[in-house]
Order: C-alpha cells, then structure tokens, then sequence
C-alpha cells in the first residue's frame, strides 16, 4: 500500500476546523414572516367576528378592516425601529386584498353575498381603483422625495384591501397626522423620531432575537411615515372620522 505523502498528512498542529457561518436570524426566515402572516389573519378573523358580533351589524365585515390594521401596525414598528417597511409585508397586502375583492365580486355574481359581508371585501374594480390610486400619489411621492418605496407599496395594499371609497378619507387623515408629526419632529429638533426609534427597537426585541433586527441610527430630519399611515387607518376605520364630509359641512 502506498504510504500517504507527509504533506498531506494531517499534523498535530493543524489549526481546528472553522466553525460553520453562523444561522439567518429566525426573523429573515420565511416561517417566521408565515407565523407573522398567520397572528394577523387570526387576528382579523376574531376581530372581526367581535366587532360584528358587538355592533350587530351581519350586512357589513371587518375581517379585512382588522388585518389592514394588523399589517399596519406591524410595518410602523418595524419603520419606526428599522427605517424599512419589509416587502414581506406589503406584497401578500396588495394580492391578499385584490384576492378577497375577485373572489367576493365572483360570489356577487353568482348572488352569494356571505363572503363579501363576512370579509368586508370591495369588488375588484373598486379594489383595484384604489390601489392604483394609491400607488400613483406613492409614486408621485417618491418622485418628489417626500416618500420611500416601502411607504408607497403599504399605501398601495391599503388602497386594495379597503377600495377605492375610503382611501381619500385615509389618506387625507394620514396628510393631517404626517403634517404634525414633522412640527413635532423639528420643534424638538429630531428627538421624536429618536425616542420613538427606541421604544420600537425595545418593543420589537422582546418579540424577536436581537440579532434578528438590525437597529440603525435613525435620521433626525425624517419621520418613520408608515406610524402617520397606521394612524390614519384607525382614524378612519375605527374612529370613523371622515375629513371629507367634515370639511364640506363648514
């Protein structure tokens, strides 16, 4: 048998093997955005069953209105903590709220309107007319540096999930709540976005690794504007405040 040349013999005093690359963080991994996915349409699902069953109202349904809410509120924490609204939060939005809005506009068809009153669903036509709306002002934003591209696609899944109607009232409510936030911002000259930078750092590692989030230093001349954006769904879907009819009524 051939004797193993010396140099490729394995020496004593070979340095150990390299531990492998550390695992993505539990929060990159798609499980983790899929149990996210699966609290918020829970969420919307007993939510919305609450609030139908405490207002008595059977015609109308607040499953899609409580998940709007879910992944707004989910896409502030993370712009307030990280300065990004996730893809993997938007996207599913858009084609979840566009999907209702076919398949409840199918069933109206064919006269069955359980889906529709059980989900809150638009048509599609409205669904759609929403979303484009939304993402035309998004854009025009963009193009005008006032907005980033996270923001006009979480625009863009409200105006698909709740249609064309409510936008305007939202947005209007968002421009109104947006226009505060950065008076506040700049009288105390950034301190908001920071303290409000910490606070969804502390909140989001309670739910998540550390690791998992990376937590950059936030820019003091710019608001986290999906916060504005969730505040302005609440103020229109829960509060029920319509800026449109207040305003026309003075």
């Amino acid at each position: 048998m051939a004797a193993v040349p010396q140099s490729l013999a394995p020496m004593a005093t070979d340095p150990p093997l390299a531990d492998p690359p550390p695992a993505p963080p539990p929060w990159a991994w798609s499980s983790g955005w899929t149990a996210l996915w699966v609290v918020i349409l829970s969420l919307g699902a007993t939510g919305g069953a609450v609030v139908q069953l405490g207002l008595g109202d059977a015609s109308h349904g607040y499953f899609l209105g409580v998940v709007l809410i879910g992944v707004c509120f989910a896409a502030a924490s993370m712009d307030a903590a990280t300065g990004r609204v996730p893809n993997m939060l938007t996207y599913p939005a858009v084609l979840l709220g566009l999907a209702f809005a076919l398949i409840a506009t199918l069933l109206l068809a064919l006269h069955v309107d359980l889906f529709a009153r059980w989900s809150g669903a638009a048509t599609i036509a409205s669904s759609a007319g929403g979303a484009g709306l939304c993402l035309g002002i998004g854009v025009a934003g963009m193009v005008a540096g006032a907005l980033g591209g996270g923001d006009a696609k979480l625009m863009t899944a409200i105006g698909a999930m709740v249609g064309f109607e409510p936008c305007l009232p939202i947005l209007l409510n968002t421009l109104v709540v947006a226009s505060l936030f950065a008076l506040l911002n700049v009288l105390t000259a950034g301190a908001l976005t920071v303290a409000m930078r910490h606070a969804a750092c502390r909140a989001l590692s309670q739910l998540v690794l550390r690791s998992a989030v990376v937590f950059e230093p936030p820019r003091r001349h710019t608001i986290p504007l999906a916060v504005p954006i969730l505040l302005g769904v609440v103020l229109t879907l829960v509060v029920g405040y319509d800026p449109t009819v207040q305003w026309t009524t003075l």
